[in-house]
Parts: structure tokens; C-alpha cells; sequence
């Protein structure tokens, strides 16, 4: 066989390989938790690693920092010389975010998983509807004291295929 045939058949195998890569990460399923250290939050999380172990899903926990204010968008007030120096630069999370995903991590070690820690700045459910848009989670579980959200949930997202799940109680 030839350098030029071998070639082919490398790259036909490298193309089978990708393609195969692509078609388990579309079947993996992807499963959302809104986690905020609450009770309900943690057995959101209970209920998310019982998902994951059940459909073989990679979990996504999000921590929202709830601000009135988005800090992405324009500001129309104050004076021009009240400007701070760190306007512009990328938002860290706050402490309390940090300490609700640290804890969210260790609870997943403990289970054998390694989730994917994400956070937003903002309102709540808004940015639990854009995370599981942007990530196309197949399931969002939450604390039992977000009913609300969960009613209202298929009509803000556009997941059609996204279902909510409520954590046990």
C-alpha cells in the first residue's frame, strides 16, 4: 500500500473518529442545577446525580448572583468623573458564589462526578433559561422552593425538549 493510500485511510479513520466524538457528545444528556446552598438546592443536587447516574448525563451547577442591576448593561447615572478603574474588566465572582460552588463541587466529587461549575450575574431565572439554552441541557433540576419558576419555565425557554425537575423531598 502506498504513502498516498495510507494517508486516505488515516484521515477516513480520523473522520470516523470525529464523527463518532460528535455523536456521544449530542447523546450525552445534559442536566442543569441552580444551585444556591440551600436545603433544596442540595437535594436538587441529590436528584441531579441520580439523573446523571441513570442516563449517563454531565452535570452543569449554576450559582446566580441575584443583582437588581445588570452589570453588563449601560449606566445612566452618576456624574463623568465617577468612573472606576476596574470599569470594563471582567466580573469575578462574589464570595458567596464561590463558596456555593466549592461546596457543589465537593458534593460531586463525593458522588464520582465532575461537574462543569458555572455562574451569572442577574436575575435569577432569566439566567437559568440562558445557561440551559446555551449549554442545551435536556433537564433543569431546581430547589423545591422555585415552583414558580418551574410553571413558567416552558414558556420562557425555547428548549421545547427541556424538562424541569423539582427535587425530592
Amino acid at each position: 500500500m502506498g504513502a498516498r493510500q495510507t494517508g486516505r485511510l488515516n484521515a477516513r479513520r480520523d473522520d470516523r473518529r470525529d464523527l463518532v466524538a460528535l455523536v456521544h457528545d449530542a447523546a450525552v444528556r445534559r442536566i442543569l442545577v441552580g444551585y444556591d446552598g440551600s436545603e433544596g438546592a442540595r437535594r436538587a443536587l441529590d436528584r441531579a446525580v441520580d439523573e446523571a447516574r441513570d442516563s449517563r448525563g454531565r452535570i452543569v451547577v449554576l450559582s446566580v448572583a441575584n443583582l437588581p442591576l445588570s452589570p453588563d448593561g449601560p449606566r445612566h447615572f452618576g456624574t463623568l468623573d465617577d468612573i472606576s478603574a476596574r470599569e470594563g474588566a471582567a466580573l469575578s465572582p462574589p464570595p458567596d458564589v464561590v463558596a456555593q460552588l466549592t461546596e457543589a463541587r465537593n458534593v460531586l466529587a463525593a458522588a464520582g462526578h465532575d461537574a462543569e461549575l458555572s455562574w451569572a450575574a442577574g436575575e435569577p431565572a432569566q439566567a437559568i433559561v440562558e445557561t440551559a439554552v446555551r449549554i442545551r441541557a435536556e433537564v433543569i433540576v431546581l430547589g423545591e422552593h422555585h415552583h414558580g419558576f418551574l410553571s413558567s419555565l416552558s414558556a420562557r425557554t425555547s428548549r421545547p425538549r427541556c424538562s424541569a425537575l423539582p427535587a425530592a423531598t
